[in-house]
């Protein structure tokens, strides 16, 4: 089965109306004051189907998690907590649930969309020359949408 080009447009509606709380939250993020050693930012993505939702990991080269800022705070009593983006993106679209395979391709027509989107928002803020790797990963996964080249690329498990 095959998605209904009008279940696609309304996916992409829901998606681009978040462009501007995404542009805020993501200018926050990129002037967060990481600790230095972090090279990569990863945004890892949970979800299929209607729901995405990315939570923020900072890490070394070699992927080592990163559990504190600049000033030596723990990452998670600060603001960094709160770096969370979601995309509900089956709102106003009347999706049978019972069927898998359209479930299927609907989150990965999602996926298509929005890493290549997301990686949009982060160039219009000057994401090009940000100093640190930003990876889109979905979770328990070797594969991860680099932010800066637009592609796919082989990363580490997180």
């Amino acid at each position: 089965m095959t998605i209904p080009d009008h279940i696609k447009q309304q996916i992409i509606k829901n998606i681009d109306k978040k462009r501007d709380k995404t542009l805020s939250k993501l200018r926050e993020v990129l002037d967060y004051p990481y600790h230095p050693d972090t090279k990569i930012l990863i945004f890892r993505v949970e979800g299929d189907s209607g729901g995405f939702g990315m939570n923020l990991l900072a890490a070394n080269e070699h992927w080592d998690m990163i559990d504190v800022n600049a000033d030596g705070e723990d990452l998670d009593s600060t603001r960094f907590l709160h770096f969370g983006f979601s995309f509900y993106v089956l709102e106003d679209c009347d999706v049978n649930w019972g069927k898998t395979s359209l479930l299927e391709q609907i989150s990965k027509f999602t996926r298509d969309y929005l890493y290549p989107w997301f990686a949009d928002r982060f160039e219009e803020l000057g994401g090009k020359g940000y100093p640190f790797d930003c990876v889109l990963q979905k979770h328990d996964t070797l594969r991860g949408f680099s932010m800066k080249e637009k592609k796919w690329i082989k990363v580490h498990a997180v």
